[in-house]
Parts: structure tokens; sequence; C-alpha cells
């Protein structure tokens, strides 16, 4: 019997009897080829109970009547096995497994592998044409790479790897604005990992650069730091990464309070440190009792940065003496607090530190390093001392001024002068025939001069036979407060001025 060419159908013969059986064998052949789809693969053995149309694609050393059928196609057909086998560009789908197969003339190949893996592409473009410079080019406003779970046989993690041919060799993320450079991240010309950024795209600066064998950081354009300002008293915990702290601390005003700095390394530190805020001395409170000394202010307090360093509060000042001088109190130092005034002795300044102004010196002494002292009023109430001068901390109060022996109201002492951007700033003295309240200190404003810059004092108040003046309130960062003024019996003095409250500054360093 004679067949077709590529199916081996059978044709039908001249003269042939039963030609219906040869002509149904046929048709049943092409019916079994055409859509070729087979229920599975790789089988090796007959099924026992098989049916009318069944197809398998029959998989290497079979056995029975599938034996040495190997890549043939297996159709059940009135009662028996039919064999095909495939010739190239064969396809047939796989049911069990959802698969397309194609035979190349070799063997039954996965159909959609291309559509699964790509490998060894030349060129790849989404939404843009590739090209040589860009093989693999994508254009698009947002992306998703997420890990695959451990529920779908993954790790439930997700890395990039970058790598490149050598130490010398660059490896990084090039991030552009305009398709021009600015900014680079990754192993560039090194093994050390690299910030860098640029204004155009052509001239670049090292931003920050990670010691591959060390971990140690630089910052060749600048280290960084953080300043941290503290107000009132609470908890520090020194930002991840710290190396080391400088802390400034100011010890709150009576006089002029202490400023005091220190440096710690990390260790030093530890997890946290409590940072206490000095309260600012009150100024005393108005004299209501005829021929009687004006009340004594009170001591400015401490302002402590856990254990490892304070900054001491200013001396109170004395209150006004009934005919003789009063006193201001001394500046605080780093390891003690101001000398109080008491009558017309000012409190002693110690380690540099400005004393307070007394009857005969009027003026507070001027201090460098630390706080400076209040103003003194001398004993014929005819001067009224300025606050001591202070270039880096806290400046005194002014005093108040006095009555003379003629019953003349005489004006209050300006305050230390603080520098805030190279400009002197004081508390104003009060004026009699003016404004007989007292000036408020200068006061430290973060983004406004140094960061080192202290409180001024406030100025002392004008005296007045009826109505004396208030003194001022000392800046914050321990300025001391002014004197309130004199006035004569039958009228009440005035209020001195409050210190300026403690502060806490702290430059971390990473």
């Amino acid at each position: 019997m004679t067949q077709t060419t590529h199916l081996a159908l059978p044709f039908l013969d001249a003269a042939q009897a039963q030609k219906h059986v040869t002509h149904n064998e046929a048709l049943a052949l092409i019916d079994a080829l055409t859509q070729l789809a087979v229920s599975a693969r790789n089988v090796t053995s007959p099924p026992t109970t098989p049916t009318e149309g069944d197809r398998l694609l029959i998989g290497a050393g079979a056995t029975g009547d599938f034996a040495g059928k190997s890549d043939q196609i297996a159709t059940f057909l009135a009662g028996g096995w039919s064999f095909l086998s495939p010739q190239p560009g064969w396809r047939a789908y796989v049911e069990a497994e959802q698969l397309l197969l194609l035979h190349d003339g070799a063997a039954w190949i996965d159909c959609g592998l291309s559509f699964r893996q790509l490998q060894n592409l030349s060129l790849l473009g989404v939404g843009a044409t590739a090209d040589v410079a860009n093989p693999l080019l994508a254009k698009l406003n947002a992306t998703l790479f997420t890990a695959r779970t451990v529920g779908e046989g993954g790790s439930g993690d997700l890395r990039f790897a970058l790598n490149k041919e050598g130490a010398a060799k660059t490896v990084s993320q090039l991030y552009e604005s305009s398709s021009s450079a600015r900014a680079e991240t990754g192993l560039t010309g090194d093994d050390d990992f690299h910030v860098k950024v640029s204004a155009d795209g052509a001239t670049w600066k090292e931003a920050v650069v990670v010691d591959r064998t060390t971990g140690e950081v630089a910052f060749p354009s600048g280290g960084p730091t953080k300043v941290r300002v503290f107000a009132s008293s609470r908890t520090y915990t020194p930002t991840p990464g710290l190396r080391f702290a400088d802390v400034l601390l100011f010890g709150a005003g009576g006089g002029g309070g202490a400023p005091a700095r220190g440096r710690f390394a990390a260790a030093q530190i530890g997890a946290s440190q409590a940072i206490m805020i000095g309260a600012g001395g009150a100024g005393g409170a108005p004299q209501t009792v005829d021929s009687s000394a004006g009340a004594n202010g009170a001591t400015g307090g401490n302002t402590s940065f856990g254990a490892l360093l304070i900054a001491f509060g200013g001396g109170s000042g004395a209150g006004g003496q009934i005919g003789g001088g009063s006193s201001g109190g001394a500046g605080g130092s780093p390891v003690m607090a101001g000398a109080n005034g008491s009558g017309a002795t000012g409190g002693a300044g110690a380690l540099g530190v400005g004393g307070g102004g007394s009857a005969a010196a009027g003026a507070a002494n001027l201090s460098l390093p630390f706080g400076s002292g209040g103003g003194g009023c001398s004993a014929t109430g005819a001067t009224a001392g300025a606050g001591g001068l202070n270039l880096p901390g806290p400046s005194g109060g002014g005093a108040g001024g006095g009555i003379t022996a003629g019953n003349t109201p005489v004006n209050g002492g300006a305050g230390g002068t603080v520098y805030v951007a190279g400009a002197a700033n004081a508390g104003s003295a009060g004026m009699t025939g003016g404004v007989k309240d007292g000036g408020a200190g200068g006061a430290w404003s973060n983004g406004v001069g140094p960061l080192e810059q202290a409180g001024g004092g406030g100025g002392g108040g004008a005296a007045d036979l009826t109505a004396p003046g208030a003194g001022g309130a000392g800046g914050l960062c321990g300025g001391g407060g002014g004197g309130g003024g004199a006035s004569r019996n039958g009228a009440a003095s005035g209020a001195g001025g409050a210190g300026g409250a403690g502060y806490a500054i702290i430059f971390e360093f990473f």
C-alpha cells in the first residue's frame, strides 16, 4: 500500500476492495494529527485502560507496545495503538503541563522556553530602542523588583549584585538630570565606596568615602556635624554613628553663668546622658518697707551633662543699701558657682572669673574665659555700675540706680555687652525721666551669630522717688539680671531682673 510523503497516510489503490477502510484509516490519522495535543509526555508504558482517541508522547526506554517508539505520538484508534513519527516543525500541546512543544527534526523542544528565558540577547529595549551604547534600555515611570517569598520556593531576600572586572575599574549608579549627571555612588576607580556630586556633569566633588578595609568614613569636601540644642532638662541620646561630641554648657545667670566646654568620645557618653538646665536666678523682690535695704537676688542654677561636665551659675547681687554701696554677684566658672555679693562687697571672682562690682569699683570686672559679674552701686548713690563684659561667655547685669543724699534719682547701669554677628548688644539702662525699666540682655538665637554666643546682662532700672524702674532680664544662655531702681520712703523699690536660664549645645561628629 502506498502512503503520503509527510504524514504516511494510506492511499486508495485501484480496484481496491473495502476502500472505505483505507479511507477511514487516513481520516482517523488526520484527526489525530490536526491541532495536535497529547495528554502527557515522556510516557514509557501503555495505559491499562486507554480510551478511544487517547494521544500520548512516548518517552525514552519505553516498554510493551511502546518499546522502540521514543519521541513518537501514540494514538489509540479502533481498539489498538497507532504510532506517528514526528517530522521537523510538528507542534504538540501537552495538556498536563500547559506546555507547547516543537520537534526540530531531532527531538522535541520546549517551544515556550524562549518566552520564559531570554538568553544571549544583543539588545533589549522596553518602551524605547536600545543601541550599542545602551544595549539594555527601559523608558518608564515606575518599576518594582520584589523578593520571591519562602512560600513560592524563594528565600524572601532580594539583592542586586553589580560586578566589575577589577579594582581599578568602576561599578556605580549614576543619577542624571536632563541627561546630565548630578550624583554617583559606587566603587569608582578603586574598591572603596564613594559618593560624588556634580553641578554640571563635568566637575565632581567627593562627598563621602568609606574605607573598604576599616569601614572608616571620610568627608573630603568637609565633615558633617549635627548641632543639637537644649533649653530644658531632658535626656540626650546620641545620634547613631556618633564618633565624638563637643558639649557646650551655660550655667544660669545670677551675675553671669559660666560656659563650660568638653569633648567626649562615644564610649564615654554611652547610651545616654541626662541634661539638666539651670534656672535663672530670680531678681530681688521690690522692697515695700520704709528705710530698709533692698532684697538680694538669687543665685543662678547649674547646667550639667550627666556627671561629665558642669557649668556653674552666677552669684546673686546684694540688695541696695541705706547710706552705703551695694554690690553685684560674681560670674560662674566651670569649677565653682559665682560668689554672691554681700552688702557693699562684690562677689569675689576666682579662676579668671569676673568679680561682682562693689561700692568702690562700681563696674564689674571684665572676664575673658568665663562669666562676668554684675555691676555695683556707689555709697553716694550717684553711680550705678554697668554689668561686666564677657567676649565668649555670659555678661553680668547692670546695677539699679540709687538716690543721692540730696534725693536725686540716678539712672541704672547698662547690662554687660555681648556681640551678635559682630554687633554689640547690651541691655539698656533705665533712665530717669524716660524709660525707667532696664532693657533685657541680648539672647542667643539659633542661626544668628556664633554658636558659642552667650546671653547678655539685663540693664539696671532707674531710681525714682515714687515709681522706680525694674531691672531687665538676663539674656538666654546665662546673662545676669539687672538690679531694680531705688525709691524714697513711701514707695516700693524696683524689682530685680531674673538671670537668663542655662543652655546646652551639643556638636555631634560622625
